[in-house]
């Protein structure tokens, strides 16, 4: 993803995020309701690193 993404962090992310709250949706039916909230696993790897 992060070549084909190249130059476009904004699409990444919002590719990222759009898989993430499916995910969620998922997760919290698998899990009778329980939401499960999975956005730093979706998302953190892709932010840029601070110096």
């Amino acid at each position: 993803m992060l070549s084909r993404y190249d130059g476009d962090r904004p699409g990444l992310l919002a590719l990222l995020a759009g898989l993430s709250a499916e995910a969620t949706e998922h997760l919290t039916q698998l899990d009778n309701g329980r939401r499960t909230d999975v956005t730093d696993r979706f998302l953190a790897w892709a932010r840029r690193p601070t110096d």
